[in-house]
């Protein structure tokens, strides 16, 4: 809440001049977004990154200690062929989402700009007009989103397959090491 506070403050700061040019629907955007931006880094860190990262050590230093190091090196190859394919479909995604705000944002405004300016669009008869150009911003948005489902069926494609090699290579090498074990 302290750095929304902050943002509105300085906004509230600033000139005449500047108000009068203001984009007023983008700014309370990023004033809203500012606040929610850093909660959700702090819960993703907290909740997303930690657990693993503490189950990866766990479960690596059990394997190296009570079984075959193979083990430990098969989880420790598993868990960080999935990050780093996790990390390149993010990558990949993250420019599709910031392509999906910058339609979404464009949506908003053409309804804002026409909503505040209702009386010149009836005026010059621009109902048509306007209706098309918000009706062609929702089919570029709708067309990223399809897009970044696609590539987020494709993320968990692709993780699943490292997981099941991963699973795959641990029960082989067990079933070599019980083939192998005297009985």
């Amino acid at each position: 809440h302290l750095v929304s506070l902050r943002v509105y403050s300085h906004i509230l700061s600033l000139n005449f001049d500047w108000h009068l040019h203001a984009k007023n629907s983008e700014l309370m955007k990023i004033i809203e977004r500012s606040g929610r931006s850093i909660d959700h880094i702090i819960n993703y860190v907290i909740f997303s990154v930690l657990p693993p990262l503490i189950d990866l050590f766990v479960s690596v230093m059990y394997f190296a200690n009570n079984t075959n190091y193979v083990f430990a090196a098969i989880v420790s190859c598993t868990f960080f062929s999935y990050i780093l394919c996790t990390y390149i479909f993010n990558k990949w995604k993250e420019q599709l989402r910031n392509s999906m705000k910058t339609c979404e944002e464009n949506s908003m405004n053409i309804v804002m700009d026409t909503l505040m300016n209702f009386s010149t669009v009836k005026n010059f008869l621009n109902e048509n007009l306007e209706r098309n150009r918000y009706k062609s911003s929702l089919d570029v948005l709708q067309n990223n989103e399809k897009s970044a489902l696609q590539k987020l069926l494709l993320l968990n494609f692709s993780q699943n397959v490292i997981v099941i090699i991963g699973l795959a290579t641990g029960c082989i090498v067990c079933l070599k090491d019980c083939s192998q074990s005297p009985t």
